[in-house]
């Protein structure tokens, strides 16, 4: 597995430093059919070999238009840099940026999306309870470096035969794939995805026992997550982890802006079966 650049917009949660992980517990097959149950930035799938099906379903409506738009050839460096020049934004201009932000919550269009998150605050995409993006400034445009990243998502999408749906896990046959890969959102993290009980303990334990039914199956699935943020322990993720197996990714994740306050150590692990 080819590792390219991280993807062109932050996602909270992205993988993408926890690649050459998964590259080493990947199934060595041909034509397996991948079910990424939580696609989020896309990380995960795009750096996958190329002969597999996948599948990528998020409930995120504005996040699957925007990779669609990617994939479907409406969101490219030129159409990008033609919308930046028209609406006069730089990496100084608060004010344009500002009234950029607030068109694109009238609009909800997808080039404008990838434009407003070149531009806002680390690239983050974060929506309020409005599905409206609030994400500040950030002080920065798009340049060579933003160029690249589109560019290299572009051609990983392009390779590969990826199909993306609007649309809960829950509701998925999952009878179909041969393998998982599961990176919910955490229980006990404080990220904008799980503001408002985004993710509650009933949708945890409900994705572990499908978990479970899949291995029974003879399926496979790869799982991210914490079983300890900021020294609070994730006790159903401990219990799913001891019939599985566990590696611990990273002890501390000190670039997350949770950390930033010494709140207790955060264990980031994989599980696998």
């Amino acid at each position: 597995m080819k590792i390219g650049l991280s993807n062109p917009f932050n996602y909270t949660g992205s993988k993408h430093r926890y690649l050459k992980d998964l590259q080493e517990v990947l199934p060595s097959k041909q034509g397996i059919k991948v079910c990424d149950m939580f696609f989020g930035g896309g990380d995960l799938s795009t750096h996958l070999p190329l002969s597999w099906e996948i599948s990528g379903y998020d409930t995120n409506t504005q996040l699957i238009d925007m990779h669609k738009a990617i994939m479907e050839g409406s969101i490219t460096v030129s159409a990008a840099e033609v919308m930046v020049e028209r609406a006069k934004l730089n990496k100084v201009d608060n004010k344009a940026y500002n009234d950029f932000r607030a068109v694109y919550n009238w609009t909800r269009d997808s080039l404008m999306l990838y434009v407003l998150t070149c531009h806002s605050n680390s690239n983050r995409i974060r929506f309020n309870s409005k599905g409206e993006h609030n994400m500040p400034f950030g002080k920065r445009t798009f340049n060579d470096s933003m160029k690249a990243k589109l560019t290299d998502y572009i051609n990983r999408l392009s390779e590969r035969d990826v199909c993306l749906y609007n649309k809960s896990v829950f509701d998925v046959d999952l009878d179909y794939y041969n393998l998982l890969l599961v990176d919910p959102p955490y229980l006990n993290s404080c990220a904008t995805y799980n503001e408002k009980s985004g993710w509650t303990v009933n949708d945890e334990i409900k994705l572990h026992l499908a978990l479970h039914e899949v291995h029974e199956k003879g399926k496979k699935f790869i799982y991210f997550g914490q079983v300890q943020t900021n020294g609070i322990v994730n006790k159903y993720l401990t219990k799913f982890a001891q019939a599985y197996n566990m590696e611990v990714l990273k002890d501390t994740t000190a670039h997350c802006s949770a950390n930033k306050i010494n709140k207790g150590v955060t264990i980031e692990v994989m599980i696998y079966n």
